[in-house]
């Protein structure tokens, strides 16, 4: 179980702000609430400050892949979902053209799903807390709540 209070904390001992092409992100703020998860950031563009706000609603399909919909995309009060979409969807796929992506990456696998509403098999690699060791596990359950998010996870066979 992840909280909101703890993955803010966490977000906020990052180093902030971060800077990409001209802009100024601050530090986001995660709000879980039934089925959505929310992060709501101030953005500085040419000395312009706006508060981006995205709900993503992840879920995982009748196969069990995951699919992290981008539900929406404010600037303000504006809803800028639609453009963003076609801006990132393009990005996305002019950098596969240029670059060799593994398909297969788990980076990789995210974008689409985020920007094309891909699912993706949503196995991830995580440290043993015991014996150090590597382990894969798969995602089977994603549990949204007003400030708590669960995530079961099951053990693959190796």
């Amino acid at each position: 179980m992840v909280t909101q209070k703890g993955i803010n904390d966490a977000i906020a001992r990052a180093k902030w702000p971060k800077r990409y092409s001209g802009i100024i992100f601050s530090a986001p703020e995660v709000l879980f609430l039934p089925d959505t998860i929310v992060l709501m950031g101030t953005t500085v563009l040419k000395r312009v400050q706006v508060v981006i706000t995205i709900e993503l609603n992840p879920s995982l399909n009748e196969r069990g892949l995951l699919n992290l919909h981008m539900a929406k995309i404010k600037a303000g009060v504006m809803n800028i979902t639609p453009l963003i979409k076609v801006v990132a969807g393009r990005m996305y796929a002019d950098r596969l053209a240029i670059v060799d992506v593994d398909p297969g990456d788990l980076r990789a696998q995210i974008a689409a799903s985020l920007f094309n509403d891909e699912p993706f098999d949503p196995i991830f690699e995580i440290k043993d807390i015991f014996d150090g060791e590597e382990r894969k596990v798969r995602v089977e359950k994603i549990t949204l709540m007003p400030e708590k998010l669960t995530v079961r996870l099951a053990p693959l066979a190796d």
